[in-house]
């Protein structure tokens, strides 16, 4: 373990010691309660550090977890609809599943990534440029090995206006990494634009909504875009697209077969039923693509919502990005403002998303067809 990494966590630490020592109003004790939470399942399980501190966490603060269940079962409906529009869109299109799978993607190294991730942060949003630049500085980028799969996570400190990034550097540094850190980093534009207007809004009420993954995953793809029509990186970026296609069917695969169950309430779910999987081999044998085939095995259902809406949405975006970029960061910080209180595709209307639009797939079959 780094002693920069240790040295910031305790420095952390403290100051959420601070605030936890200073009490403070019902609300603020809300915000503050899966801040010290988090900060001791970071100490303890990443980093295998120990908190000195003495918290007494209230549970009763914690937010209530059914929250995101219930918005899926309210809106199973229609997001059954547009995962199924993503399944068609991929088969009538003969998407080339196997294009570039699993290719290797060539290495590089930190000053290249650099480079490449702060060129495309400044021609997107200067202040997120800066603001990771400040966060290297700071030591609170933490790049290290990550044994789970997943690329990497923010992790915010609200009451703090401050947080730490941490980057999976297990497959060392190429391409795949620099989107981890992007990703991130939208996750961060999110947040510091929260933090500007002065709205803590608690993380929770952003997290337990199917829309937490929306910012990142269109920082990502356009981040990929960037670099396919700047030619940078000719040798990875295509493998790199068609990963972020690949995840995007697999996911919306997941989604279509959860929203087939008669209610989703539970954390961790398994598909049991014969017919939802007769329907869902049939899928995977129209598609000549087997890559959900583990799909028995059980699927987080968290996971298999906020990933799949938040890439389809990027493509979307992505587009009304193009046709004026500046009004659209403006309209895009205004739905952050929006969706955690108002958890429905109607939050991001005005940056050229809505239901109807994703369930006739008429932009994405045009973008899938423009990659083959």
């Amino acid at each position: 373990m780094e002693d920069k990494i240790i040295d910031t966590m305790k420095n952390i630490g403290n100051k959420l010691n601070e605030e936890y020592l200073k009490g403070g109003s019902k609300s603020k004790r809300k915000r503050l309660v899966y801040e010290l939470y988090s900060f001791e399942v970071l100490c303890a399980e990443e980093f295998d550090i120990e908190n000195k501190h003495l918290w007494t966490v209230d549970t009763e603060l914690m937010p209530d977890k059914d929250t995101f269940a219930d918005i899926i079962n309210k809106d199973k409906k229609h997001l059954f609809d547009i995962s199924k529009t993503v399944i068609e869109s991929f088969i009538s299109s003969n998407y080339p599943f196997y294009h570039d799978y699993n290719k290797e993607l060539p290495r590089m190294n930190i000053k290249q990534i650099q480079e490449i991730v702060l060129g495309f942060l400044n021609s997107f949003d200067v202040n997120t440029a800066n603001k990771l630049q400040e966060k290297i500085k700071e030591n609170k980028v933490f790049i290290t090995r990550l044994e789970e799969s997943h690329g990497g996570y923010i992790n915010p400190f609200e009451i703090l206006n401050d947080g730490i990034i941490v980057v999976n550097n297990i497959d060392g540094y190429n391409l795949e990494f620099a989107k981890y850190l992007i990703h991130e980093c939208g996750h961060l534009f999110e947040l510091e634009h929260l933090y500007s207007q002065n709205r803590r809004i608690y993380r929770n009420d952003s997290m337990l909504t199917p829309y937490y993954e929306v910012s990142s995953s269109f920082l990502e793809y356009a981040f990929l875009r960037y670099l396919k029509d700047n030619r940078i990186l000719n040798h990875s970026i295509d493998t790199a697209l068609n990963d972020f296609f690949l995840e995007l069917f697999v996911g919306n695969f997941y989604m279509h077969i959860l929203c087939m169950k008669n209610n989703i309430d539970s954390e961790y779910i398994y598909i049991t039923e014969d017919n939802i999987k007769e329907y869902a081999n049939s899928i995977m044998e129209r598609s000549n693509y087997y890559g959900p085939l583990y799909y028995e095995e059980g699927l987080d259902y968290r996971n298999s919502f906020i990933y799949p809406l938040g890439e389809l949405m990027a493509i979307y975006l992505y587009e009304n990005y193009k046709q004026d970029k500046e009004n659209f960061i403006k309209e895009f910080k205004r739905s952050f403002l929006v969706y955690p209180s108002n958890p429905t595709l109607e939050a991001f209307n005005n940056v050229g998303v809505n239901t109807a639009l994703l369930k006739e797939g008429k932009i994405l079959r045009k973008v899938l067809e423009n990659y083959k």
